[in-house]
């Protein structure tokens, strides 16, 4: 006999109540750093989420702790109440929440009445750090006033298409009659950051069909011009460069030493790639080295290489200062006799 759908929710309930202890209980024995967002839903409703990050057998593991209501206001206060009073009433020690991970806003940082402050009052040696992958897509939001121009004429041509159920109807047909892998291009959406390097590399896989399709488009027609061209290349190839960074960051196993590596590899790499730039060499840039650049543009190109290395800098200066110790970053060097206090 089909259990009915009270029956279904019942048990659904009673499991995550049973994975919650779970998580409690190990979170009253070990260390735990901890990242807390605060998201509207549609129907204005506020709440606030957290997630733990621990090692349980030897491995990091994560979890969502709980998603809570905020009945009055979004304010520091308010944050650190909620979870004040999840962690009192599980009795989870204050002394275990060892670091807390934040994405930079008012509420969250505010040096006299932020949330942070308020937790650190709590527990004076816990360690703050600024999500990588937030601070790394505020990097990507950085660019010139010339490439702007160019990426809101490629999101208006991809607008005029997805717009009308009938215009992309017309223009998957068109794609299927000459044989294209891909026949429909992707939004860029601001909210989702790997949408704007997933879109520029849809166009460019596509632009002769939509040089076709759109030609009689003024956004089009400037796009199609050498230095447009040229723009748009080589934002399609920064920006899924950019992409693969993001993704590099993430992962139940990625670590601040890891991403400290692969940060400053891609700041050397920024920085390599304008030299080479100097005698004309695109090798690592797939689609720029496809068009004609013009010394206007390669100046353009540069001073955007440049703009990136600069903010990547100043943003992570923070985790460029921290020395982790050699046993972590080279482990095979050193002698185990001369190392203490690892607990």
């Amino acid at each position: 006999m089909p259990l009915s759908n009270n029956t279904v929710g019942r048990r659904i309930d009673e499991m995550g109540d049973d994975i919650e202890k779970q998580v409690i209980a190990k979170l009253k024995t070990r260390n735990f750093s901890i990242q807390m967002d605060e998201s509207t839903l549609r129907d204005s409703e506020a709440v606030l989420i957290a997630h733990v990050r621990y090692i349980d057998k030897g491995l990091f593991a994560e979890e969502m702790l709980f998603c809570r209501k905020l009945r009055r206001t979004l304010k520091s206060r308010d944050i650190f109440n909620e979870l004040k009073s999840y962690l009192d009433v599980n009795e989870i020690p204050w002394k275990n929440l060892t670091s807390y991970a934040a994405d930079g806003v008012p509420s969250m940082m505010g040096k006299n009445n932020g949330c942070l402050k308020l937790m650190k009052d709590k527990n004076p040696e816990m360690i703050f750090v600024h999500c990588v992958i937030h601070k790394e897509n505020l990097v990507a939001k950085n660019i010139s006033p010339a490439l702007n121009e160019v990426l809101n004429a490629v999101i208006k041509c991809i607008n005029s298409i997805k717009a009308s159920s009938k215009s992309e109807r017309l223009f998957k047909l068109f794609c299927e009659e000459q044989s294209e892998d891909h026949v429909r291009l992707l939004l860029h959406t601001e909210v989702r950051w790997l949408s704007r390097g997933n879109c520029l590399r849809r166009f460019m896989e596509l632009i002769d069909n939509l040089s076709d399709f759109l030609g009689d488009k003024p956004e089009m027609k400037f796009l199609l011009t050498t230095d447009s061209k040229a723009y748009v290349s080589y934002l399609a190839d920064i920006f899924d460069k950019l992409n693969i960074l993001n993704k590099q960051l993430q992962g139940t196993n990625e670590t601040l030493v890891d991403a400290k590596a692969k940060i400053f590899a891609f700041i050397t790499n920024l920085e390599l790639s304008k030299n080479r730039f100097n005698v004309r060499n695109f090798e690592q840039f797939y689609w720029l080295q496809k068009v004609e650049v013009f010394d206007t543009a390669l100046h353009i190109i540069q001073s955007h290489l440049s703009i990136l290395s600069t903010d990547f800098h100043e943003r992570f200066s923070d985790l460029k200062q921290i020395q982790f110790p050699t046993w972590i970053m080279q482990p095979v060097l050193v002698d185990l006799s001369d190392v203490t206090n690892l607990q």
